[in-house]
């Protein structure tokens, strides 16, 4: 059950820091210009680099990651409560991926803290590492890894998200964290 609370916190500050401070080069998750600082972006740009980030974390993590995502952990705290091993886990977790995702949209509330001088750019950095560690942590799991604890460890702070945490001191909800 902790590591359930674990990746539930893991998956809610990633996408809340996916969600709440706009970042990026053109190119990037935001289309916005990577030289501008976060501290800089006006309402409209915010919410365009949200509508952005949301379209690149489908793109990089994908429907089918997040629906095993949640059948696995479906499946595993069935489980856990109901009694059963990786069997009756691995039969929930084929019942549960018959089922169609469904999606929650708690809108995007982007960030427009004054002391974060990031730009933009520094930010992307930060949401690429994070979107290929939550690919990572996700390719790890299955019924037999979560129920017999070898699932992988929730990612720590990658070296961008760190750099990031540390120009935006109250960017990430979870202590100062980066994933």
């Amino acid at each position: 059950m902790v590591y359930f609370r674990a990746v539930r916190d893991f998956i809610r500050i990633t996408l809340i820091a996916a969600l709440l401070v706009p970042a990026a080069a053109c190119t990037g998750p935001t289309g916005l210009k990577g030289s501008k600082q976060l501290n800089e972006l006006d309402a409209g740009e915010r919410e365009e680099a949200c509508e952005n980030i949301g379209d690149y974390f489908d793109k990089e993590v994908g429907e089918e990651r997040m629906k095993k995502l949640a059948c696995v952990f479906s499946a595993a705290t069935t489980v856990a409560f109901g009694g059963g091993g990786v069997p009756e886990c691995e039969i929930a977790y084929d019942s549960c991926l018959m089922e169609p995702l469904t999606q929650t949209d708690d809108g995007c509330g982007v960030s427009d803290e004054t002391s974060c001088t990031a730009t933009v750019e520094e930010y992307e950095a930060c949401l690429e590492e994070q979107a290929e560690g939550f690919v990572t942590l996700i390719d790890g799991l299955s019924c037999a890894a979560v129920l017999e604890g070898g699932a992988s460890p929730i990612p720590e702070a990658g070296p961008e998200c760190t750099a990031l945490a540390n120009k935006c001191p109250g960017f990430f909800s979870a202590g100062g964290e980066g994933t």
